[in-house]
């Protein structure tokens, strides 16, 4: 090795001894920050609580560990307020630090994001708004029906849609009628017993003739004029073949004699449209529940008072004790609730 390169005094070693001291001497920033708090006796909690930092980022900062810092732009503003509190040039600290050793947040395209955050138009946002929306709809709807509708509306409603499913089985209703009427026509087959009265006539044609043999001189007195007898026995029998047919329509004369006056305490039905009725009697048993078709009529019998219920009361015409009720007075969606006393 050459002397010039030895000798301490030559200017190219001068010149790298000054260059590099100040590199070597320099303290890291974090350094004076730590020397600066301990002069003024401060703890490193001390700062963390004035800086509202937490003392692992305090002693990270004094340390120089920017990896357990944030980005660049966190830990400048973390040594000027660091430098303020401990009365220190807040810009000469921050230019000393080497934002080589800094570790850099990672770019973000704003440009990307923003378009890719865009709601579009039609998307499920609005699907899910117009779902919400119709959601609140339905549950307005429903508080306004459970307080502004009646309950007779739900129950007249109901009526109607019984009635429109029972339509099927109104064949069998009226099939059942003439079953239930048919009992009350029993009554002609008691025409029968009055024909054995047909021999009544022989019987009386034998008393007559028996009344007939004592008196033998009349009868001996129309030889002489045969042709007049003889009608006269013919026209008897017309006679008695009008009784014989006459104790026949007595009974079915007798039978409507009988209804009437039950009838006339009885409740009577006329439908001009299909009707769901309800009838109780004075117990409150019922008595009469079906939907009856349009142009039937029924007739209802109990111990009164009657308690009605009628369906589709526009097209019901009721009479009890053979006078008309009026129902639309007492209807209310078109059913009618009454009591016949």
């Amino acid at each position: 090795m050459s002397e010039e390169n030895l000798d301490p005094s030559s200017p190219s070693l001068s010149e790298n001894v000054e260059a590099e001291a100040p590199a070597v001497m320099q303290p890291a920033v974090g350094e004076q920050l730590r020397a600066a708090r301990e002069a003024k006796g401060m703890r490193s909690a001390d700062v963390a609580q004035a800086l509202k930092l937490s003392t692992r980022q305090v002693d990270a900062l004094e340390a120089g560990d920017w990896s357990g810092l944030p980005g660049q732009t966190f830990i400048r503003g973390f040594v000027r307020n660091y430098a303020r509190l401990l009365r220190l040039d807040p810009d000469v600290l921050v230019g000393q630090l080497d934002p080589r050793l800094m570790p850099e947040l990672p770019r973000l395209d704003v440009s990307s994001s923003i378009s890719a955050a865009l709601p579009r138009t039609g998307g499920p946002q609005r699907r899910d708004f117009m779902v919400v929306l119709a959601g609140l709809l339905l549950v307005v709807l429903a508080v306004l029906a459970f307080f502004f509708v009646p309950p007779d509306f739900w129950q007249s409603r109901l009526a109607e849609w019984s009635a429109a499913s029972a339509r099927v089985d109104a064949p069998a209703a009226e099939s059942s009628a003439p079953t239930d009427a048919a009992p009350a026509e029993p009554a002609p087959p008691a025409a029968p017993p009055p024909a054995p009265e047909a021999p009544a006539p022989a019987a009386a044609a034998a008393p007559a003739s028996a009344a007939s043999t004592p008196a033998a001189q009349p009868v001996l007195q129309p030889v002489s004029q045969p042709s007049q007898p003889l009608p006269q026995p013919a026209t008897p029998p017309a006679p008695v073949a009008a009784p014989a047919a006459q104790p026949a329509s007595p009974p079915a004369a007798t039978a409507p004699a009988a209804t009437a006056p039950a009838r006339a305490g009885g409740v009577q039905l006329v439908f001009t449209q299909p009707s769901w009725v309800e009838i109780r009697d004075r117990s409150g048993q019922i008595i009469f529940s079906q939907l009856n078709p349009a142009g039937s009529q029924r007739y209802v019998e109990g111990e009164p008072p009657f308690a009605l219920v009628v369906g589709n009361a526009t097209h019901v015409t009721v009479k009890y004790k053979g006078k008309p009720v009026e129902l639309s007075q007492r209807s209310k969606d078109d059913v009618a609730r009454l009591t016949l006393e």
